[in-house]
């Protein structure tokens, strides 16, 4: 297997965790993938630093160093993605149980006013 497989497989997950955050960014709660998508960055390019330096010929000295962090960070990158699916579904759920929680209050509010008002004996 060639030396350069791992890092572009870290480079592949980092790119699409970057990918899933900046197209979370643009949603109504975007403020809360501000720092996923700083770490994804980073993630990207530290894999982009690994990649480079496998493929290049000029940097010798890295080459027995980056072996390593190649099996590290791919370890990383596979629990940051799995990080970012569990966020993203405790953040819809988050945002349905709002929803569902105005709803109540409304209906609450609505059934007190209707409470409030004077009895029609008519309906009954």
């Amino acid at each position: 297997m060639p030396n350069f497989v791992i890092p572009f497989v870290n480079l592949l997950f980092s790119f699409i965790a970057l990918v899933i955050c900046t197209r979370y960014l643009f949603s109504r709660k975007g403020w809360l993938w501000i720092l996923p998508l700083l770490l994804s960055l980073v993630f990207s390019l530290l894999s982009a630093i690994i990649l480079i330096s496998k493929v290049s010929s000029s940097t010798l000295q890295i080459e027995n160093i980056t072996p390593t962090y190649s099996y590290i960070l791919l370890l990383v990158l596979i629990l940051w993605f799995f990080v970012l699916i569990s966020f993203r579904y405790a953040v819809r759920n988050f945002g349905s149980k709002l929803y569902s929680a105005s709803i109540n209050r409304n209906e609450a509010a609505y059934l007190n006013a209707k409470n409030r008002r004077e009895p029609n004996y008519k309906e009954y």
